[in-house]
């Protein structure tokens, strides 16, 4: 950085957080704690979600400004519209979306806003949705969290480029998740003893959280020795769901479904055992504040919760295996020193692995990167990154395809944090002898391609290249020329298949740029 000029330390980021869900999960809860601790540090933060969302409720109680905003099913541009013109009131530095709707959502309204930065966070364990679509808007995307190691390596597999994907594991203010006594007034209002071991579970209790295989897994502890003494507890969005399957496995006596609470601690903390035999799992939130909270802890060996269930903090089993399940819940049934040495080593883990001053400042610093990577760093970055760009680059001859060298790249210093800087990369293809004319693109991972053949004035041939497309075969020896009448015409297409559905002030942007080029 210059001498003179500003650290970035010294600058205040706008972040406005996207979220459409209208059910609680630790989604929510993550955003919580991330708004909260960056607007602590002193930047300016606000939260958009749907009037029904939990968010509307939370958000204010940490003194967060939240604003309603309406997500209505597949509809994604009347929101787009909207949340453009609420940045265009509040402007922000930062887009910050935390779902696939919302990201979308976010990608139009940051085109149309002119907001300088765009952010994800891939708290889920689905791959990329969307097709082509999907990945322009990943391809705008200027940085992706990633909440484990193994949804980054997700990303990695669905063509993510690797310098865009950060890992942020989620964390927790540990003081409000620290152990406590069990509950006496949960106990009573569920008829529960200290002579019972209560196996439990807070999530969406949805099918993919595996909660058919642990019902299955209590229906057969139950008929082992001390299977008297077990009872389940599961609460969350919808217990309507198993209502049928308690009662054909006979279990109605030793399970309890309960609805969502807004503070789940004073349930928690009569749960012996932890169990999230997840199907499917990005990471397991619930889990991590269970053990947080001083209880042991059972998970499948699936998605991001082997990170969190580390040798000794738990016991892993296969997931969609009730006989496994079951019998590691058998293990620890009687076995309540195993139970307590577990419980410890587990909350001894996440409070070295989770806490909340890391996740704020580790994610204000993607923020931070964002506005200013200095030359050196992002040059190094490129270069590092250059062989598997060049393998998405494509330039053809009659049909050959050659892969372009990295020549040199020219990055600016770090200048005003307010506006963007524009750099240049030099290429070179060595092309094979002849005359044969050359195309240009490349994948639509890296977006929209504006490509113009130089030395031609006004008339040289111009293209706007989308989802991998390739340009027109460019002679060699002679400049493509076409007049602006044509190139209009053939913008038309483009245009209502990749503008007009962002509005008019993507059309009048892209009109602008248009008759730009022509200059």
């Amino acid at each position: 950085m210059r001498a003179g000029s500003r650290s970035i330390r010294d600058v205040m980021h706008r972040v406005v957080h996207v979220d459409r869900q209208r059910a609680w999960t630790g989604q929510m809860g993550r955003l919580l704690r991330v708004a909260a601790g960056t607007r602590d540090l002193g930047h300016d933060v606000r939260i958009v979600a749907p009037a029904e969302s939990p968010l509307a409720e939370r958000a204010p109680e940490l003194g967060l400004p939240f604003i309603p905003l309406a997500f209505r099913g597949w509809r994604t541009w009347p929101a787009a519209f909207a949340l453009a013109r609420l940045l265009r009131e509040h402007p922000a530095d930062v887009l910050h979306a935390h779902g696939g709707r919302d990201h979308q959502v976010a990608w139009v309204a940051r085109r149309m806003a002119r907001v300088p930065f765009l952010v994800r966070t891939k708290h889920n364990h689905t791959p990329l949705k969307g097709g082509r679509l999907g990945r322009r808007v990943y391809a705008a995307t200027d940085r992706v969290i990633a909440v484990s190691d193994f949804t980054r390596d997700l990303l990695l597999r669905d063509g993510i480029p690797d310098p865009k994907i950060r890992v942020v594991k989620t964390a927790f203010d540990l003081e409000r998740v620290a152990p406590r006594p069990k509950d006496r007034d949960v106990q009573a209002e569920l008829g529960l003893t200290d002579q019972h071991v209560v196996f439990g579970n807070v999530s969406r209790l949805a099918e993919e959280k595996g909660i058919e295989e642990l019902l299955r897994a209590a229906a057969l502890l139950r008929k082992q020795p001390g299977g008297e003494r077990m009872r389940v507890v599961l609460a969350g969005n919808t217990p309507e769901l198993w209502t049928s399957l308690v009662a054909e496995l006979g279990l109605r006596d030793v399970v309890h479904l309960l609805p969502y609470r807004k503070d789940v601690r004073p349930l928690v903390s009569v749960f012996d055992v932890f169990v999230m035999p997840s199907r499917e799992e990005a990471l397991g939130t619930s889990l991590i504040e269970a053990l947080a909270m001083g209880k042991a802890a059972i998970g499948a060996r699936v998605g991001g919760i082997p990170e969190t269930l580390v040798p000794g903090t738990g016991l892993l089993v296969p997931a969609r295996d009730p006989q496994a399940l079951a019998a590691a819940m058998g293990e620890l049934l009687g076995d309540a020193e195993r139970r307590e040495a577990l419980a410890t080593a587990g909350r001894a883990h996440v409070v070295a692995t989770y806490s909340l001053e890391r996740l704020v400042g580790e994610t204000v610093s993607i923020y931070d990167e964002l506005r200013a990577t200095d030359p050196d760093t992002l040059r190094a970055e490129l270069e590092e990154f250059w062989p598997r760009m060049a393998q998405r680059i494509v330039i053809e001859v009659d049909g050959a395809r050659i892969v372009p060298q990295l020549v040199g790249a020219s990055i600016p210093e770090i200048g005003d944090f307010e506006l963007a800087r524009v750099s240049t990369i030099s290429l070179r293809a060595d092309l094979p002898e002849g005359d044969g004319a050359v195309r240009f693109g490349w994948a639509a991972l890296y977006g929209d391609l504006v490509v113009r053949q130089v030395g031609g004035g006004e008339d040289a041939y111009t293209a706007f290249l989308s989802d991998g497309d390739l340009s027109e075969p460019l002679p060699r020896l002679e400049i493509r020329t076409e007049r602006a009448g044509a190139v209009f015409l053939r913008y038309i297409p483009v245009g209502f298949e990749h503008i007009v559905p962002l509005g008019i002030d993507h059309i009048l942007f892209v009109l602008g740029l248009f008759f730009f080029s022509l200059h």
